[in-house]
């Protein structure tokens, strides 16, 4: 039986995949935090051995390295109050975890980083990017997941290391995206720049390729994936996917870059002070949201899995829509 360790286990991404996976034949290894809230992992609680750990605590990594067969790697922050923790959790905890493995277990089976679209950047123009070509982040977080993902392909080399990077990640359970839809349902879509292209990737696509590829790793080589929906949509199809899903008419709000800094900069004080918790839209989001093309490749991973279909947009928004329903979101 594989023992699988997945890093950043209580989050959006790592606890979707446990619960997808938990009834598999494999050993899962979460490697939480202390403090983290595990909520979503109490209902098997009992088919998962946790870990206690920090990825910017070296030491604390041993163990669960020394154990595991597979890494996926999911622990990350998305928002901060300060833009240094972007890069000590993201950039230098992911350090820490790949030259641990590299120390203390050389000859894992597979090292699997889940990075983002972020670290790529947006194109310049109406165009797909692909995986070799030069990364331009644009914000903190994008940044940080770049560095990250070169300190991963230091070790290329000698690890199977296979990172992903997902596009914009949506499904039951999302917090992002779920300010969308309450906006939708309200009526309005804001957007920051009325060219926005951008393509996206439902949570369950995800789990499902992270599934495939534990089941075919011997096939893999060393390489990098972006996985996302193969369409782009522009902001007018967003609204019309929202509509029909919301069966109403919805308005598009087309918001001034300095107003939505203003915006954002206010929101991350107001979080600071009364929530002491970073915002979820902030500043950093803002270079991201303002930008025209967030376009990326998705085609490469199926030359390792023939079959896999990505769901399109409609469907995806749909379910994750019943979904904020059923659970009182909406």
């Amino acid at each position: 039986m594989k023992k699988i360790l997945i890093t950043g286990a209580n989050g959006f991404i790592g606890s979707f995949i446990i619960n997808s996976i938990v009834n598999d034949n494999y050993k899962i290894f979460a490697l939480v935090r202390k403090t983290s809230n595990i909520e979503r992992l109490k209902p098997i609680i009992d088919k998962i051995n946790f870990f206690y750990g920090d990825v910017r605590d070296k030491d604390s990594l041993i163990e669960p390295v020394k154990n595991a067969d597979i890494v996926i790697h999911c622990a990350a922050v998305l928002r901060c109050i300060n833009e240094i923790t972007y890069y000590e959790v993201n950039h230098i905890g992911t350090k820490n975890l790949i030259e641990t493995i590299a120390e203390y277990n050389p000859h894992i089976e597979g090292f699997i980083y889940l990075s983002s679209q972020a670290a790529a950047g947006p194109c310049e123009v109406l165009d797909y990017k692909k995986p070799e070509e030069i990364c331009s982040p644009v914000s903190h977080y994008g940044k940080s997941k770049m560095l990250a993902e070169q300190e991963v392909l230091k070790y290329s080399d000698k690890i199977k290391t296979i990172i992903l990077r997902p596009g914009a990640v949506y499904g039951p359970y999302d917090k992002d995206m779920f300010l969308y839809f309450q906006l939708a349902q309200k009526g309005i879509l804001p957007v920051f720049n009325s060219e926005f292209h951008i393509q996206f990737l439902f949570i369950s696509d995800l789990v499902e390729i992270l599934k495939d590829i534990l089941l075919n790793l011997q096939s893999f080589s060393s390489n990098i994936f972006f996985i996302a929906e193969e369409k782009c949509y522009n902001i007018e199809e967003i609204k019309n996917v929202f509509e029909k899903v919301f069966k109403k008419d919805i308005k598009i709000i087309v918001i001034p870059y300095f107003i939505g800094y203003l915006a954002a900069y206010l929101n991350e004080k107001f979080y600071k002070i009364f929530y002491k918790k970073p915002a979820v839209f902030n500043r950093d989001k803002l270079k991201e949201a303002s930008k025209k093309f967030w376009l990326c490749y998705s085609s490469d991973i199926k030359k390792y899995l023939p079959n896999f279909k990505y769901t399109p947009l409609e469907e995806g928004i749909k379910q994750t829509y019943v979904w904020y329903k059923e659970n009182n979101w909406l």
